[in-house]
């Protein structure tokens, strides 16, 4: 169906509504984008620091909707390659749509544990920067009136 390859099976999906109650950075990228691929070791490191905090770190791949899905079959060995412990979803056009539309990647975006973006990021984020946000996050008691929620979703899981 469509540009993947055969061994990739839908089967398991993410909703991000079953991470209410935890901190989720959400990462909009592609294999073949450098500063995507740049940034993935500080995701990887922050999902080791913060898992047992209720931190997560959610993936959305968008190289099936980029290039023609040129690297579409490309995201699994990147995922091996560089051993992410994070899940990793297969972006559509939905959910790009309900995030405002994303014109640039990497994007992400930092959701507190009620599910409100308590930051947002175009292109390369400092490993600091996230750990700002997720202490923030973490010790709540800031004003989200002028906060969005995060859209709701649910993607194929790529494994």
């Amino acid at each position: 169906e469509g540009p993947y390859p055969p061994y990739y099976q839908k089967s398991e999906v993410l909703k991000l509504s079953s991470y209410t109650g935890k901190v989720v950075i959400l990462d909009f990228w592609a294999t073949w984008c450098p500063p995507c691929r740049k940034g993935i070791p500080d995701l990887i490191q922050l999902k080791k620091d913060y898992k047992d905090k209720g931190v997560e770190v959610i993936g959305v791949s968008l190289d099936a909707l980029t290039h023609g899905g040129a690297t579409a079959a490309d995201v699994i060995p990147f995922m091996k390659s560089n051993k992410i412990n994070y899940p990793i979803v297969r972006g559509d056009n939905e959910v790009i749509n309900n995030f405002g539309g994303i014109s640039s990647i990497p994007t992400s975006f930092v959701v507190d544990k009620e599910g409100y973006i308590i930051a947002t990021y175009v292109g390369f984020v400092e490993k600091s920067a996230y750990e700002n946000d997720i202490k923030k996050a973490l010790k709540g008691g800031y004003d989200k009136k002028n906060l969005k929620k995060a859209p709701q979703f649910t993607l194929d899981v790529i494994k």
